[in-house]
């Protein structure tokens, strides 16, 4: 009886016959010089191809690295930003205080706020006499023109200046003239039409 020999399948292949394939596969190195002439025609071909695969990925990889930085760049501006907000110092009187959180010179201050630098001067420097609609009336307006400002912050900053002037004034209680409201509102140069809005504002309270 004549034997029919089984071919076997891909999981009866043993190492030796899989290493024999592979071997078989391998890249045989040219022995004469037309081998060699021909190798390097198939190197020229493959060349700017692997050349290109290249470029791709370095110009990947820039891209990549230009991306992380921009991240890095923001974050850390983002922190810087950060940090600048929590040294807002503290205790500062009315002027020098809007003019930290806006980032603002106090004449561009002034005239958003339709008053002059001198009289937003002198209500930091002697908010003791400041009546409360005038403190919400300062209050009101540098919130509603500066950035970075709230109502409450004016309030508070001239609060916190009138705990400080009456710690002053027990330590010093003899001063040479007593400012007013009125003085206040007349020596800080406002025009007329303003002058009498401010001093308005001490009546009826």
């Amino acid at each position: 009886m004549k034997t029919i020999p089984i071919k076997p399948t891909n999981d009866q292949i043993t190492a030796e016959e899989k290493l024999e394939a592979m071997r078989g596969k391998e890249r045989v190195f040219p022995q004469t010089i037309e081998e060699v002439a021909a190798m390097e025609k198939e190197l020229e071909k493959e060349a700017p191809l692997a050349l290109s695969k290249l470029e791709d990925t370095e110009s990947l990889w820039r891209k990549i690295v230009t991306a992380s930085s921009t991240s890095s760049s923001d974050q850390n501006n983002s922190n810087d930003d950060a940090q600048k907000a929590t040294e807002i110092e503290p205790n500062l009187p009315l002027l020098a205080m809007l003019k930290q959180r806006s980032n603002q010179k106090a004449k561009v201050i002034a005239e958003r706020m339709g008053v002059t630098p001198t009289f937003l001067s002198n209500s930091g420097e002697h908010s003791n006499v400041l009546p409360f609609r005038a403190r919400n009336e300062l209050a009101k307006r540098a919130a509603s023109t500066l950035t970075g400002i709230k109502h409450r912050d004016v309030i508070e900053c001239l609060e916190e200046r009138v705990i400080q002037q009456i710690a002053a004034y027990n330590d010093k209680p003899f001063v040479a003239e007593e400012i007013t409201y009125q003085v206040l509102v007349l020596r800080s140069g406002l025009n007329e039409q303003e002058q009498k809005l401010w001093l308005s504002l001490a009546e009826e309270e």
